[in-house]
């Protein structure tokens, strides 16, 4: 339960980042990182925000648009990712070995996968 609760936690946090944290990336873009912090707008004197830091061996990978995205996550040695996107409620999981970019930036990213 604790995992899935900071899993839930980097989703959300990814959400309140998605238009600014993503704005260095073209849309339609991959956006990956990996045990990094996730950043929000600048503040006054010009600095980024961190809204939150991803766990030691978690990678998050999103595809986003200007308008919506999709984001995933795994740890290195789990064998399942998890996923939700910007117009979406749910909470999304797969097995997996691995971890790709969403192919798409709303829940259709996500049609493959069991909704939790």
């Amino acid at each position: 339960m604790k995992k899935l609760s900071v899993i839930i936690a980097i989703i959300g946090m990814t959400s309140l980042a998605a238009s600014s944290a993503f704005a260095a990336t073209a849309a339609g873009s991959a956006f990956t990182k990996t045990a990094a912090a996730i950043t929000g707008a600048k503040d006054a004197g010009g600095t980024e925000q961190a809204l939150g830091t991803l766990s030691n061996k978690v990678s998050i990978n999103v595809n986003w648009s200007t308008t919506a995205f999709a984001a995933a996550t795994r740890h290195e040695s789990g064998t399942k990712s998890f996923g939700s996107s910007s117009a979406d409620t749910k909470i999304y999981s797969t097995d997996s070995t691995s971890l790709a970019a969403p192919g798409a930036s709303d829940a259709s990213a996500f049609s493959s996968w069991t909704a939790m």
